[in-house]
């Protein structure tokens, strides 16, 4: 008979050992103030404000839209949101800086454009319950061209943070509407810990069971083979 561990060792560890290196870099780096690299320019990690700004703008990556319908310009204005060299002001040299980051990102095809924000959203709100590492609650990022907009979720996330650690976030001192949201996640996540009994399924959690299933599967194979003899 098979072993959970001989197939967790053969098929499902390799993944796991993968899995955890990747979330323990997310993480950490929710804690830094770096920029994620989409189509060649450098994006900060989304804030609760920028989310609500997109919003207001109708940006179909966070109003929701379909495929088919976002546009050229639809990326460039949730890029450029983002982009790390935007002071958000009218001076000349913003719109000077502007000019030439449409101009680069023109040389990039739509496609690839649209492949590289969805990417992006999908590491911006990964770790929010009821992303693909949970299943606990609705996903608030959800898909990137989902109808409803990402921003519901947002007053109930500030004012669950909140309400643990003030309206100031004690990493940077800024206030949690310009607080990274993979940030918010980890307070989130850690305040949910502490304060709940209910169990947080993550994508581990998942491996393991789709472990088990394979067992039973590769046994009831066994036991028909047998059968058959």
């Amino acid at each position: 008979m098979v072993t959970f561990e001989s197939v967790w060792s053969a098929e499902f560890a390799p993944a796991v050992s993968a899995t955890r290196r990747v979330q323990a870099e997310r993480r950490t780096e929710a804690f830094l103030d770096i920029t994620l690299t989409v189509c060649g320019e450098e994006l900060r990690q989304m804030t609760p404000a920028d989310l609500l700004h997109l919003d207001a703008l109708d940006n179909p990556y966070v109003c929701g839209a379909p495929l088919a319908d976002i546009t050229a310009l639809d990326s460039a204005a949730f890029l450029w949101q983002l982009a790390a060299l935007n002071d958000h002001t009218p001076s000349f040299a913003n719109l000077w800086r502007r000019t030439r980051f449409l101009r680069r990102l023109a040389t990039t095809p739509a496609d690839a454009q649209l492949t590289a924000i969805l990417d992006y959203t999908r590491r911006i709100f990964a770790d929010f319950p009821g992303s693909s590492e949970s299943s606990s609650s609705p996903d608030p990022a959800g898909d990137a061209f989902a109808p409803e907009s990402k921003t519901y979720f947002l007053a109930p996330l500030l004012v669950e943070v909140a309400s643990d650690i003030g309206h100031l976030d004690p990493m940077s001192g800024q206030l949690l509407a310009h607080t990274p949201l993979p940030r918010l996640a980890q307070y989130q996540r850690t305040l949910r810990e502490r304060t709940s009994t209910e169990k947080d399924y993550t994508e581990l959690d998942s491996l393991r069971n789709r472990c088990m299933d394979r067992v039973n599967q590769l046994n009831a194979a066994t036991r028909q083979r047998s059968a058959s003899a």
